[in-house]
């Protein structure tokens, strides 16, 4: 792992984004052999990007508001996570910052919500599908109990977005933007004033 930490800025930038992209190639496959195209939810309107953004402002108010609920526990976290984010995207550009949040936002909403909530929901129906494909996400992004929590409920969120727009590209907007917002309110702003 330190052999990742000591490459160029731009060739981890270009894993990472590669990493984020090949999960959405994955979606693809997979949904090729299982007849689910993660791309026939996809479509380019005024009302999904006006959606997206919108909702981006809903899901940072609401994650300020889980912040408050254990306020010494929510720093502690802050402080791993800290040490964590600090050696992947010390100084890093607002450009570099930009692409990952791009590449996280195609490649996870295409398989989270374009793949595997839209086969649940076919298996199963709409609320299960939440549910499970929330969890799902909140593992896959489980760093500890606190951030897996964290993660779940954003993965409902963007899961709920998606099952009332009937659109892919609304939770694709907002999870690109969430994740542009929250790094750089991180990484320029929050964790310089975060006492250790």
């Amino acid at each position: 792992m330190n052999q990742l930490f000591s490459i160029s800025r731009w060739k981890a930038v270009l894993l990472f984004s590669f990493f984020e992209l090949s999960l959405g190639f994955s979606a693809l496959l997979i949904g090729y052999f299982i007849h689910i195209n993660p791309f026939e939810k996809l479509h380019f309107t005024w009302i999904a990007i006006r959606g997206g953004i919108l909702t981006t402002f809903l899901a940072l108010f609401l994650i300020a508001l889980l912040t408050m609920v254990n306020r010494s526990a929510f720093l502690r976290q802050m402080n791993q996570l800290k040490s964590w984010l600090s050696t992947l995207f010390k100084n890093w550009t607002l450009t570099q910052f930009l692409l990952i949040s791009i590449c996280a936002g195609i490649g996870e909403e295409l398989l989270f919500r374009g793949l595997i909530q839209e086969g649940l929901m076919r298996l199963m129906g709409a609320w299960p599908a939440l549910i499970i494909t929330g969890t799902v996400f909140g593992m896959v992004h489980w760093h500890s109990n606190y951030y897996f929590i964290y993660a779940t409920f954003m993965g409902m969120f963007l899961g709920a977005l998606y099952w009332q727009s009937g659109n892919l590209l609304a939770p694709i907007i907002c999870h690109t933007l969430y994740d542009f917002i929250v790094l750089i309110f991180l990484m320029r702003w929050f964790f310089k004033r975060l006492k250790n």
